[in-house]
């Protein structure tokens, strides 16, 4: 009994476990004796242990008491909140800037702290749930109103009045801000440097539209002011940018948050076949249905995505390009 509670355990690891960037699952078992059985490990929700119980009842022959007080929560209402000081970083796969970027965070995004490794911090980003290593200098604590508007420009210089030229810093795209005064056609906004941006970079969060034609049109209009910005392999803004994270920055300038990844997004949204509307995600791959590319349709297989091959954000025919063609998987609608 005690060897098939271990095989399950295992399993439950290898399934819910799975996603590394979303999830940290490992369990162990420490005892299975007379019905009771006590978990070790850590896992990074309170939820996980939830789902174990619930399923070990269902499915564990023998088990009548689930103890998982030795388990470590990792993420929790008492794990230490950092945000973003800086108007963008980056996250890593490891504990250095020239390992892998796994994705980018904007001003004011908050990262929960999972472990301290003294300059750097294996963090969530409670934004999107994403796992990976950011570098802690660029974090501080502190403490924003709720946000009001997201930055909608591409990349809007922060002045240090509300007329004249001086400029203090930028914002990008993606960041979640509040305004604080008004003056003329400038607004004044928290920002690294609290300064005067202009108001048309800005949109309220009352003005997003609503799922339909109106959403279809705001996508394709956030889309195309990021044409021609590089590609960059983990990038989300419009410093560069790689696929999933040109649809996942397209679809927060309209209100909707997404996963990172382009497999996460596919499983996120309800797959469809063609025709395609606008807005549909389209995705790509090897013919085992491994997912590595997407896309947003701007209308059936006319598609805008950061194309490695080309080196930044451009339009293409799916159709007429045989290595889009050929690896195309499917498509979802993500909203």
């Amino acid at each position: 009994m005690k060897k098939n509670a271990k095989t399950y355990v295992r399993k439950f690891n290898q399934k819910y476990g799975a996603e590394k960037n979303l999830a940290i699952v490992a369990l162990s078992l420490l005892s299975f004796e007379e019905g009771k059985l006590i978990l070790g490990g850590e896992v990074l929700r309170e939820k996980t242990l939830s789902d174990f119980r619930k399923e070990a009842f269902a499915e564990l022959e023998g088990v009548q008491e689930v103890d998982t007080s030795a388990v470590k929560v990792l993420l929790t209402g008492e794990t230490e909140i950092y945000r973003v000081a800086k108007n963008i970083t980056s996250m890593h796969a490891g504990v250095s800037f020239l390992s892998e970027m796994t994705t980018q965070l904007f001003y004011g995004d908050e990262v929960a702290v999972i472990r301290d490794e003294g300059d750097w911090v294996y963090g969530c980003n409670l934004r999107d749930g994403y796992l990976s290593y950011t570098y802690k200098k660029y974090l501080e604590t502190f403490t924003l109103p709720p946000a009001t508007h997201i930055v909608s420009a591409p990349s809007a210089l922060v002045y240090a009045a509300s007329s004249g030229d001086e400029i203090l810093t930028r914002v990008l795209a993606g960041t979640y801000t509040s305004i604080l005064d008004e003056s003329g056609s400038r607004a004044l906004i928290y920002a690294p440097e609290i300064g005067w941006v202009e108001k048309e970079s800005l949109r309220a969060f009352n003005d997003f539209p609503k799922p339909g034609d109106a959403l279809r049109r705001d996508l394709c209009e956030s889309a195309w002011k990021l044409i021609g910005v590089p590609y960059l392999w983990g990038g989300s803004s419009a410093f560069g940018i790689d696929c999933s994270g040109l649809v996942q920055l397209v679809y927060r300038c309209s209100g909707i948050e997404l996963r990172r990844d382009a497999h996460m997004q596919f499983d996120q949204g309800h797959e469809i076949k063609h025709p395609f509307v606008a807005g549909d995600a389209l995705f790509f791959g090897d013919k085992k249905g491994s997912i590595d590319h997407v896309g947003m349709s701007l209308g059936g297989w006319k598609m805008i995505h950061s194309s490695q091959a080309k080196n930044g954000v451009y339009i293409d025919d799916v159709l007429s390009v045989p290595h889009l063609r050929d690896s195309f998987v499917g498509a979802a609608r993500l909203a």
